[in-house]
């Protein structure tokens, strides 16, 4: 159940990197290009853990400390 409920929270995540990507497609804003890299890199480094959580068993703790 937990690994369903990290896998709904990643789709779930891509939703706004999706809309902020599309909508900077249309209007060439540097401020959607910004919008867009800082939602990349919040989606990676939850994928990172995800993936961490998945496989590796880790005290949560530690995952605290650098989450």
């Amino acid at each position: 159940m937990h690994i369903l409920w990290e896998i709904a929270s990643a789709i779930l995540v891509t939703i706004p990197l999706f809309a902020v990507g599309r909508a900077y497609r249309q209007s060439r804003s540097p401020r959607l290009l910004f919008a867009f890299a800082g939602f990349l890199i919040l989606e990676l480094r939850f994928s990172v853990f995800v993936a961490l959580h998945s496989v590796i068993t880790v005290d949560h703790a530690f995952e605290e400390t650098i989450g």
